[in-house]
């Protein structure tokens, strides 16, 4: 039999969050604050299509099981880079980088399985923002 399960991490931009330089950008049209992804997420793929968040790492996985031993575990989540607009809904459009997902081999028991998914990279464009010393 097989067992799937699923876990989904979200970041975003509440508009509450930029103040000072950051509000100038958004107030510029140089970013975007996000509007709250939903209490239950039932279609990811939409609201990637949407640009509803910056990052998201789902994480999902099934185990095989044989006679109520775990037999095999595999992923088959991933994760998403939203790209970044400047200057609204018609403006430009930068792509991300995205890093390699790393996945550790599924830590398999008899009795289940244990799995740990890292997903990110660099955004298109990072939201304008005061930072400290010189650049390199």
């Amino acid at each position: 039999m097989r067992i799937e399960s699923s876990v989904t991490s979200v970041s975003w931009i509440p508009s509450e969050v930029p103040t000072g330089l950051l509000q100038a950008g958004i107030n510029l049209g140089l970013g975007h604050a996000d509007p709250p992804p939903p209490e239950v997420i039932e279609d990811l793929e939409a609201l990637f299509a949407a640009e509803r968040f910056r990052f998201a790492n789902h994480l999902a996985a099934w185990i095989e099981v044989t006679d109520g031993v775990v037999v095999d575990a595999g992923y088959s989540g991933r994760g998403y880079i939203s790209r970044t607009r400047v200057g609204g809904r018609h403006g430009i459009v930068f792509h991300p980088a995205a890093f390699p997902e790393i996945r550790h081999q599924p830590q398999v028991t008899a009795t289940g399985a244990r799995f740990v998914q890292t997903t990110g990279g660099r955004t298109g464009m990072p939201m304008p923002r005061p930072v400290s010393g010189s650049p390199q």
